[in-house]
């Protein structure tokens, strides 16, 4: 007779046991997998305005950002979109991007509602920019803001990777998520170019008749940084 008593305890643990790793489980199935973010900084200051998506089933993360590059006619954007140089201003040119990569998170969540992640991101970078001067523009700065100017048709294939690491923050459906790395990028500019010239901007222009065709190759590396703001659901 003294056996059931023991034998009750015995299943009545168990069966708390096994309700609480199902709420377990149904609490990690309820953290958010998908997540559409964008990136204000790179809207309103760096010409890049895109759109970021991440699938995130578990320990893995499998994200895509692609959009439009708008010319803003701002120097620093060189430093912003390819890495420092000395060759034309970035800011005058347009195009669009895109960027897949993959995510290892090295923490798991602890909480449904709000939970911390740091993860190592690996990053594919393709980037088209083109040119089509109408006016001369500043292509090579020869220092003390003297250039040489061109007319030309420049159209600019940038590639790179990255390896970042990163922190995102989840607070139920919204989430802030910050990033960054070092990368090798691959810049090529295949030009033809019409007209050219030294000096001030105002200075009268060469014109090359026929046009010439020209390519500059660049393998800078880059510093890459990311700060996106979204939704998770």
């Amino acid at each position: 007779m003294k056996i059931y008593p023991l034998l009750l305890a015995f299943m009545f643990s168990s069966f708390l046991m096994n309700g609480q790793q199902k709420n377990d489980s149904t609490a990690a199935g309820h953290f958010p997998r998908h997540y559409i973010s964008v990136n204000p900084l790179n809207i309103l200051l760096f010409q890049q305005a895109g759109i970021s998506y991440e699938f995130k089933p578990g320990v893995m993360g499998y994200g895509i950002t692609t959009g439009y590059i708008y010319p803003n006619h701002k120097t620093y954007s060189n430093y912003f979109i390819a890495g420092p140089t000395n060759y034309a201003s970035l800011g005058d040119y347009s195009g669009f991007f895109i960027v897949p990569q993959v995510n290892v998170y090295l923490t798991k969540p602890k909480n449904i509602k709000h939970s911390g992640l740091i993860y190592v991101s690996f990053k594919m970078v393709y980037k088209y920019m083109h040119i089509d001067s109408a006016q001369t523009t500043a292509w090579y700065n020869k220092g003390d803001e003297y250039y040489l100017y061109r007319k030309m048709i420049d159209k600019v294939n940038i590639c790179g990777a990255f390896v970042d690491f990163g922190y995102r923050y989840v607070y139920y459906h919204f989430f802030l998520d910050l990033n960054f790395g070092l990368g090798a990028t691959w810049i090529n500019h295949r030009m033809t170019i019409y007209g050219e010239h030294s000096g001030m901007h105002a200075d009268p222009i060469y014109y090359i008749k026929p046009p010439r065709d020209e390519e500059l190759h660049q393998n800078p590396f880059t510093v890459n940084i990311t700060f996106n703001l979204g939704v998770a659901f």
